[in-house]
C-alpha cells in the first residue's frame, strides 16, 4: 500500500490428532496484531493465537585464538633482540676497523712503506668496512619484517577483543512469534498454513518516466514504484502486489451536523473579520493579476533545468507487460508483479518498474512572456483516465537524454492532462511596453491609466511551428474600479480572468507581432493593490 504492507507467509506443518500448539517464527516484529488473518489445513480448527516477543538469552563469549598470538609475538620480539645485539656487534667491528686504517699507513720511525703495499692495505679495510655495512643493513631489514609481523599479529589480536566486546555488550533485537492452538480431527502431514497481517513499516509512491521522440512524435510512459520496508524482515524473492488504496486512512464515511450562526455583540473594528479565521482585513482597492492554476507555468514551476543521459533502468516494454498484472477493483487498483525481488529490511529507498504504456499526446508550444520569455513545449495527453495514474513525480526523457522532472496531479475533472516537456530556446519571445502609447491623466474625481504592450514572436526552429501566445490583462474586484480592454489585437478574449491567447502559426524563420491595450480608471485619491 502507498502507506503500510500485508504480508502474506505460507508454510507446510504436520499436526497430530488433538488439541497441540504451533509456534511460528520469522513474523514481522512491526505487525499489527489486530489485522492478522489465519488459514489452517482442512481438518483442523484454531482454537486460538496470540502473538509473543522473544529475547535471545546469549550467554557471553571469551577471546579464542589470543593466547597462540601472543607467545608468536614474543618469540618474535626475541629474535628482534637478538639481530639488534649482533648489529651493535657490527657497529662495534665497523667503529674499530675504520679507526685501524689511518695509524697503519703511517711510517713507523727507521721503516719505510712503498705505495703498492698502502694501496693493498687500505683495499683490505675497505673491503672489510663493507662486508661489516652489508651485514648490519641486511639484519636491520630482518629486524623490520619482524616488526611488520607483530603489528599484524597485534592488529588481529585488537579485533579478536572488539569483536568479543561487541558481542558481549550488544542487545540481541526481539523477535516475533505467533503461537496457534490448533484442534486437528486427524493426523495430517504436508498441510498448508497462510498467515498475512498488516505492518505499518512499508509503502511505496508512484513515479513515471515520461518517454517521448521527437522523431514521430510518439510518446510512452513508464510506472514505476519507490518502495521501502523496515519490517525487521528482509524480503528474499517475493512476489510483490503495488495498491494504491490507504488502510491507515479513516474508514468512517463522514455525516453532516446542524451548522450553526448566532450575532455578535456590535463592537467596533477597523476593518472587516471573515468567518473562517476572524483575521480583520483592512479595506483597500484591489486590481486582480493572480494566476489561474490552469495556466501552463504552474504545471512548469517544478521543472528542474538538468541534462544528463536517461538512466539506464528502462525495461523494454514487452518485459514489463509479460511479468504486471492490473487488477482494477471497485475501490482501487493493484499491479500484481509476477518477477521475485529480494527487499532488505533496511530502510532505503528501492525502485521497481510496474509497467509501461504507449500513449496518445498531442503538442505544442506554450508562450506565456509575461512570466516567463521561454517558451514551453507542452504534451497534451486525452482519455487519461483509462491510465490510472496517481499524484507523482515524472521524470521527462526527450530523444533519451533526461531534460528534467515535474510532477503531475490527476486529481482533476480537466479533460485534458498536460505535461510539460521542456523549454523550447528556439522560439524567441520578446514583449514590451510601448511606452508612447500608454500614459496616465487626471479627469475630474478619477485618475486614468492606459497601457499598450507589443509581444514579438519569431521562430527559429528548420520546421513550421504552432504556438499559442498567451497574455492577461487586470480584472476588477472593486466597483470603483474600471478596466476596459480597448484593443485585443485580434486575440481570444476571456473577460472573466482577463486571459489573451492567440494561436500563431509560423514558418521556419518568421516573425509576428501583436499588440493589446487596457485602460485603468480609478479614484484619484486612491492607490492600486495587486492581488494574488
Amino acid at each position: 500500500h502507498g502507506a503500510g504492507a500485508e504480508l502474506t507467509h505460507h508454510a507446510e506443518i504436520a499436526v497430530t490428532k488433538g488439541l497441540q500448539e504451533i509456534i511460528i517464527n520469522d513474523i514481522s516484529i512491526t505487525l499489527d496484531a489486530a489485522s492478522v488473518q489465519i488459514a489452517v489445513p482442512e481438518g483442523v480448527a484454531l482454537m486460538s493465537s496470540r502473538v509473543q516477543h522473544v529475547y535471545d538469552n546469549k550467554k557471553p563469549i571469551e577471546a579464542v585464538g589470543v593466547a597462540p598470538k601472543l607467545d608468536s609475538i614474543k618469540q618474535i620480539r626475541f629474535s628482534i633482540d637478538a639481530l639488534q645485539s649482533s648489529i651493535s656487534i657490527k657497529e662495534e667491528q665497523l667503529a674499530k676497523t675504520s679507526q685501524l686504517i689511518l695509524p697503519n699507513a703511517q711510517l713507523a720511525p727507521g721503516k719505510e712503506i712503498n705505495s703498492t703495499e698502502l694501496l693493498k692495505l687500505i683495499d683490505y679495510y675497505t673491503t672489510k668496512i663493507e662486508t661489516i655495512k652489508v651485514a648490519i643493513y641486511q639484519m636491520q631489514v630482518q629486524k623490520t619484517q619482524h616488526q611488520s609481523r607483530i603489528d599484524s599479529i597485534q592488529q588481529r589480536i585488537n579485533d579478536i577483543h572488539a569483536e568479543v566486546y561487541k558481542y558481549n555488550t550488544t542487545s540481541s533485537a526481539p523477535k516475533c512469534q505467533l503461537v496457534l492452538q490448533v484442534y486437528a480431527q486427524q493426523a495430517i502431514q504436508n498441510g498448508l498454513l497462510k498467515v498475512s497481517y498488516f505492518t505499518r513499516n512499508a509503502g511505496w509512491s508512484p513515479s513515471y518516466d515520461y518517454r517521448v521522440k521527437s522523431k514521430d512524435n510518439s510518446s510512452t510512459i513508464v510506472y514505476k514504484a519507490q518502495l521501502q520496508q523496515s519490517t525487521g524482515i528482509d524480503w528474499k524473492q517475493v512476489l510483490l502486489t503495488l495498491s494504491t488504496t490507504s488502510p491507515n486512512t479513516q474508514q468512517i464515511a463522514p455525516e453532516l451536523t446542524p451548522w450553526r450562526l448566532q450575532l455578535l455583540e456590535q463592537q467596533y473594528r477597523s476593518g472587516i473579520t471573515t468567518l473562517n479565521n476572524n483575521v480583520a482585513l483592512q479595506e483597500v482597492v484591489v486590481v486582480g493579476y493572480g494566476k489561474s492554476r490552469a495556466d501552463i507555468d504552474d504545471v512548469e514551476s517544478d521543472m528542474r533545468k538538468q541534462t544528463t543521459k536517461a538512466s539506464t533502468s528502462y525495461v523494454d516494454p514487452s518485459t514489463l507487460k509479460s511479468f504486471t498484472a492490473q487488477i482494477e477493483n471497485q475501490l482501487n487498483v493493484n499491479f500484481n508483479i509476477s518477477i521475485p525481488y529480494d527487499i532488505p529490511s533496511n530502510g532505503n529507498t528501492y525502485n521497481v518498474n510496474i509497467k509501461e504504456e504507449d500513449i496518445k499526446a498531442t503538442y505544442s508550444n506554450v508562450s506565456i512572456p509575461r512570466k516567463d520569455v521561454d517558451a514551453y513545449m507542452i504534451s497534451y495527453i486525452n482519455d487519461w483516465e483509462s491510465l490510472n495514474l496517481l499524484s507523482g513525480k515524472v521524470n521527462i526523457v526527450l530523444d533519451n537524454v533526461y531534460i528534467g522532472q515535474t510532477f503531475i496531479n490527476p486529481v482533476t475533472i480537466a479533460d485534458t492532462l498536460m505535461i510539460t516537456l521542456g523549454r523550447d530556446k528556439r522560439l524567441a519571445v520578446n514583449r514590451k511596453l510601448i511606452k508612447d502609447l500608454s500614459k496616465q491623466k487626471v479627469r475630474g474625481d478619477n485618475r486614468e491609466e492606459q497601457y499598450t504592450y507589443e509581444i514579438t514572436i519569431k521562430n527559429n526552429k528548420s520546421t513550421e511551428v504552432t504556438t499559442q501566445l498567451k497574455d492577461q490583462y487586470p480584472i476588477a474586484i472593486n466597483k470603483e474600479i474600471e478596466i476596459k480592454l480597448t484593443d485585443s489585437g485580434d486575440a481570444q478574449v476571456n473577460e472573466e480572468t482577463g486571459f489573451l491567447q492567440w494561436n500563431i502559426k509560423l514558418a521556419p524563420g518568421e516573425s509576428k507581432k501583436v499588440r493589446f491595450s487596457y485602460t485603468i480608471r480609478y479614484p484619484r485619491n486612491r492607490q492600486l493593490m495587486q492581488s494574488k
